[in-house]
This record gives structure tokens, sequence and C-alpha cells, in this order.
């Protein structure tokens, strides 16, 4: 069942904001934003940049360098949304719908919105409360396929530019 965009206080705003977050400043303060508390993705770029450097994800050397990433996450650049950079449309959206998710347990929508003949799809939560959870938009769809965030590549240029990864390099 589609309903209005319209009658979605912020919807508007979250999907400019959104789209400004990937092909601008690609925070991790705007990927946990838009991401929301428990998603997993950031991490595990984190993860393969540990592995990369020789690291378990585990050990207590990538933990601190986890930490230091998230110490100022208004200055440290997010792999999510660097990688999102390199897959998703730019430009501002051509169209908007909102599809009303099943009756369940945690009520959601989802948000189709077309840019320069592609659509990308966003999963949002129902409810202010859970924002901060679950996110206040989080992709799933890239012309109804689902991106899979293990099979994006680390953006060079986000590696080159981490404040933080020469714990790991031990530069």
């Amino acid at each position: 069942m589609a309903v209005s965009a319209d009658d979605r206080p912020g919807l508007d705003e979250d999907i400019a904001g959104f789209f400004e977050a990937v092909h601008g400043k690609k925070q991790l303060a705007e990927y946990g934003y838009y991401f929301g508390a428990g998603d997993e993705s950031e991490s595990s770029f984190e993860g393969r940049v540990c592995e990369s450097a020789g690291f378990d994800d585990r050990s207590d050397v990538c933990i601190a360098y986890m930490r230091c990433r998230w110490a100022d996450e208004k200055k440290t650049p997010s792999y999510v949304l660097a990688a999102l950079s390199e897959v998703l449309p730019e430009g501002a959206p051509d169209g908007v719908i909102v599809e009303k998710g099943p009756e369940g347990v945690l009520p959601y929508e989802l948000i189709h919105v077309s840019i320069q003949g592609r659509t990308v799809t966003f999963y949002r939560v129902v409810g202010s409360a859970e924002k901060g959870q679950f996110g206040a938009l989080l992709s799933v769809r890239l012309d109804g396929k689902e991106i899979n965030f293990e099979k994006l590549s680390l953006p060079k240029a986000t590696l080159d530019r981490d404040p933080c990864r020469a714990i790991l390099t031990g530069e």
C-alpha cells in the first residue's frame, strides 16, 4: 500500500541529507544518524581494514583503532558512506514513493527514491523512539537488488585520510 511522502515529517529532508552525506562529507556522525546504533556495517569495514594491516578484528590493536575512529565522529570518515558514494546515483530525487510495511512487531515503511533512472529503496522505522537504534534511513536496495555491504570495496581515498589508521600501520 503506497502512502504519501507529504504526510511524513522530515522525510524529504532525510532523503536529501542522506544523499548529501553519501556524496559529500561522508563522516561517521552522518553514518550513525542514517544507519542507527544497531547497524554493524561500519564496524565490518573497520574489521576489514584491521585484517588488511595484519591484525585480527578482535585484537587489542584493532579495538584501539575502532575506538579512535569513534572518538571524534564528526571528523572521521565513514567507510560505508564512502563505499555507497561509488554505487549510488547522485542528484536530486525525481520521485519518492512510500510503501507501508506489513503490520508486525516493529512498524516500518519502504521508501523508494528514483534518481536519474535508478531506484534506491530505504527501510525506515516508523516512530521516533526507534530512530536512534535503527536509523533515519537505511539503504537496502539499488534497482531492486539488495546492497551487500560486505561486497563493497574499501574506498582507498577514505582509507588514506583515516586519522586513526596510524594505530595499525605504526606510522
